[in-house]
């Protein structure tokens, strides 16, 4: 039986449209983000989803809230490693500035930097390891269910790019938009099917 998971990325705050790191700062949605959040929920309203997992994070918290909203029945649980990227010391700073003053976090090139680590951060390739060590657990205790898993950019990239073997470097193609969804079937022993990719025609 397949195994299906939907990953959404929370939806838009004030520091996406300021273009500002958030890492593991805690802001939550704004007005946008949560009609975007309501938008989505409407469209998996009839999605036979068993379990929602979340980052604990507000904004992806609010997120799942909102979305679970139409499936009352179904479990829905925080989970710490599901947290976005922790950029440290530079987190609120804009990506302008983060360009020109630590270049190996900004998101054009820090694929290229799995290693690099600013102060109080965390490393990119230490992200990879969190996704793993997430996606391994859900596969061993929701084998055939359909897991909704509401989180934020990096993390989620992090995870596509080990279910499909992308290597980090193809990484930087990968766009995720607020309140997009990604489905990835894994059926069986075979290899992980990419269903959607940043979909939003469900956002207006």
């Amino acid at each position: 039986m397949d195994t299906t998971l939907i990953f959404i990325r929370h939806g838009q705050t004030d520091w996406n449209t300021s273009h500002r790191l958030q890492g593991q700062t805690d802001v939550d949605l704004n007005a946008i983000g949560k009609k975007q959040a309501q938008q989505t929920a409407r469209h998996l309203r009839h999605y036979p989803i068993s379990r929602f997992i979340y980052s604990p994070l507000l904004r992806a918290r609010q997120t799942a809230q909102i979305i679970g909203r139409y499936h009352k029945d179904s479990p829905s649980v925080p989970h710490d490693l599901l947290k976005e990227r922790s950029f440290g010391s530079a987190e609120g700073m804009t990506y302008e500035e983060i360009a020109l003053s630590h270049p190996a976090l900004s998101f054009d090139r820090s694929w290229h930097h799995p290693y690099y680590q600013i102060h109080k951060g965390e490393r990119l390739i230490d992200v990879y390891g969190r996704g793993k060590e997430f996606l391994h657990e859900v596969l061993a205790n929701h084998h055939g269910a359909t897991v909704c898993v509401i989180a934020h950019g990096v993390i989620i990239r992090c995870m596509i790019s080990y279910l499909l073997d992308i290597p980090f470097s193809a990484n930087n193609f990968l766009k995720l938009k607020n309140a997009s969804l990604t489905i990835i079937k894994l059926p069986g022993q075979s290899p992980a099917e990419l269903h959607v990719l940043n979909h939003t025609v469900h956002l207006d």
